[in-house]
């Protein structure tokens, strides 16, 4: 206690960047550059298997969607083009799945921590975007989305209905 207030005075460790040790995450040096960080959290427990859903703000327009793991998105990317071949191509369509799905390593990781986690793009199922105008694109069960996370102006949780 000071002797002019009643206020406490604390005082709290600092790591080397100057950070409070009593931090949820001693440093946020592992946020990736031009990413907000709690969207960066969200994607770690997506990556962990917690889905969040989410509203983005992305150059003004509004994707609404529900946080998935890159390698989820990858799989349902290469079930999209799956479902096409029955449009004739079987074998280029099936290609092109199999080149989709080589990108998995990419996120798969059996030591995945937070303070190593750098994600550049967050991915989104049943996402669907509404423009300025109001007008909501698809207007049916929605599509994958992946966008980078340093082009998110803001967000919030929850979906837009």
């Amino acid at each position: 206690m000071t002797a002019e207030s009643n206020e406490t005075e604390t005082e709290i460790e600092t790591t080397e960047e100057g950070h409070g040790t009593d931090a949820p995450h001693q440093s946020l040096t592992w946020q990736p550059e031009g990413a907000d960080f709690l969207l960066v959290w969200f994607v770690f427990m997506a990556e962990q298997g917690v889905s969040q859903d989410v509203t983005l703000n992305v150059g003004g327009a509004l994707v609404s969607g529900t946080i998935i793991k890159g390698t989820a998105y990858l799989d349902e990317l290469a079930a999209t083009y799956r479902s096409a071949a029955s449009n004739g191509h079987r074998e280029t369509i099936e290609g092109l799945a199999a080149a989709v799905e080589e990108f998995k390593p990419l996120y798969s990781s059996d030591d995945l921590e937070l303070t190593n986690f750098k994600p550049r793009y967050i991915h989104l199922k049943n996402a669907f975007i509404r423009h300025t105008s109001n007008s909501k694109m698809p207007t049916d069960n929605g599509f994958l989305w992946r966008g980078r996370l340093s082009a998110v102006d803001a967000f919030s949780l929850g979906r837009l209905g």
